[in-house]
Parts: C-alpha cells; structure tokens; sequence
C-alpha cells in the first residue's frame, strides 16, 4: 500500500467532545453503549469525559431527551 493510504489509515478525526445537558433524566441508555468516554456521576446521571470523547456522536442516538449536545 502506499504512504498516502497508510497514513490515511492511521490518522483519526476527531470533533469536539461532546456535553451532558441538564435534561438527562439518568434513564442509563447511553451508557449501555460501551463507550469508554460514558459514565455516570454519584446521581446516576450520564457523565461525558471530554479527554476520551471523540465527538463521534452515537450516543446522541441512544439518548431520547437529547440531553447530549455539542458545546
């Protein structure tokens, strides 16, 4: 393969992270995504770690309040 593709492969987008908004209901389907960026704080509401988030956005899927935004 060539250094062009090789280096496409490895080089990774990334958007800004994403927010938990104050509509999360702590309901934890966003959780059971498996994203290491998702947790839940000590109320049991969802929880963004800005320094593992990609911004990819599938968890903005799973949540029906639309509690995760963009900042």
């Amino acid at each position: 393969a060539s250094d062009v593709y090789k280096r496409q492969l490895l080089e990774r987008h990334v958007e800004p992270p994403l927010f938990v908004s104050d509509s999360c209901t702590a309901c934890g389907a966003c959780v059971t995504l498996g994203c290491p960026a998702l947790g839940r704080d000590e109320t049991g509401r969802a929880l963004i770690d800005p320094a593992l988030c990609i911004g990819c956005g599938h968890c903005t899927q799973y949540c029906r309040f639309d509690a995760i935004v963009k900042e």
